[in-house]
């Protein structure tokens, strides 16, 4: 409402020096008003002081960009009450000479300069922040996001590095090394989930500096960002990609054996290889199907298995099998999966004691407020 009453003011405003300029075509003043003016004033004021120029012949539209840019350098700088002495475009110029380019900018616009984007394709969008506002911003979330209202203040990643204070400022420099390695983030535009990522490179896999909105690290592993990459179409074809390669050349390793595109054939070979990382990545690959997941329930190793039985594919046959598991961790992954039953979950209750009963009872009670 309130923004629709001030559209309607600034229209009828411009409709008023129309009206008072009936020498000038009136898609010449409007477009001096919408390209020729600063983005953050738009003041019938100003407007008449470029009409007067124009009138006196020192400038066109043709002019519109260099003028918004001079005078948004006085409007930034609080300088517009100069314009009264000023009666040429070269004096206008004259006036604005030796202050920094930046002066021209709004705060936003400054913010997004120094939040360029560093790739992009249909699935994601990676931006560099340059600066400790530039970060404070990037915390924003879209409104799409899942974990919106699930951070610690609504719709803000939980970023030390974008805390909007002087401790957000040296959180920032403390990684960043007062800008020596780059901050990222990674906008998902599937999901609308967004990453923040510190690419210095003395990290490895297991202490990467890259979170999520609640500011934990689900990826700290070779796995991980295996999964990671896997879950971000064409990352591996930026400077992150480059990054997460060069820290983790196992990942790199994990991502030839098993890109995005892998086959059935490619995740069946991954799952018969020596290395149990491989397995795993294999078995939580999005391609996995349910003869992958009956395959990786006979795995000798119990991690092969637990990650087997988190598969979202996992049927209510996989599950039977899983509560009957020699770990006991396998046997509560397949509890608390979202597949599991009621029937699943008493199964596991009568059949299990110490630490299964215990997970089976809290789950019972989770979902149907009973025991």
């Amino acid at each position: 409402m309130i923004r629709h009453y001030i559209y309607q003011l600034l229209t009828e405003s411009l409709d008023s020096v129309i009206a008072s300029n009936p020498h000038i075509p009136e898609e010449i003043i409007r477009s001096y008003h919408q390209n020729a003016l600063p983005k953050n004033n738009k003041a019938d004021k100003l407007l008449n002081f470029v009409l007067k120029l124009h009138k006196q012949g020192h400038i066109t539209t043709n002019d519109n960009s260099e003028l918004q840019k001079h005078l948004s350098i006085l409007h930034n700088t609080n300088k517009l009450s100069k314009l009264k002495d000023i009666h040429s475009f070269t004096s206008l110029k004259e006036l604005t000479q030796g202050v920094n380019d930046n002066k021209a900018l709004t705060k936003k616009e400054t913010i997004d300069k120094d939040s360029p984007v560093v790739f992009e394709n249909e699935h994601i969008i990676i931006r560099q922040h340059l600066n400790h506002p530039s970060a404070v911003k990037a915390a924003m979330m879209n409104k799409s996001n899942p974990m919106f209202d699930k951070v610690n203040e609504e719709g803000k990643c939980s970023w030390c590095v974008s805390l909007d204070n002087q401790t957000g400022l040296e959180h920032y420099n403390y990684y960043t090394e007062n800008n020596e390695h780059p901050m990222y983030t990674i906008f998902n535009k599937r999901d609308n989930r967004i990453h923040a990522l510190v690419a210095n490179p003395i990290y490895s896999a297991s202490d990467v500096q890259l979170r999520d909105e609640l500011d934990k690290d689900p990826h700290n592993s070779h796995i991980g960002l295996h999964s990671f990459m896997l879950h971000h179409n064409g990352i591996e074809h930026s400077k992150v990609g480059d990054y997460l390669f060069k820290i983790s050349p196992h990942t790199k390793e994990l991502f030839d054996k098993l890109p995005r595109n892998a086959t059935s054939e490619h995740i069946d070979k991954a799952l018969n290889d020596i290395d149990e990382n491989v397995r795993i990545a294999a078995i939580q690959h999005p391609n996995a199907t349910s003869e992958h997941i009956d395959k990786a329930l006979n795995d000798e190793n119990y991690k092969v298995r637990e990650t087997a039985i988190k598969h979202h594919n996992a049927t209510s046959e996989h599950l039977d099998k899983a509560l009957n598991d020699s770990s006991w961790s396998v046997r509560a992954r397949a509890i608390k999966h979202p597949n599991s039953t009621k029937e699943h979950i008493n199964k596991a209750l009568n059949n299990s004691i110490g630490r299964v009963s215990r997970i089976a009872k809290n789950e019972l009670e989770r979902r149907y407020n009973t025991v």
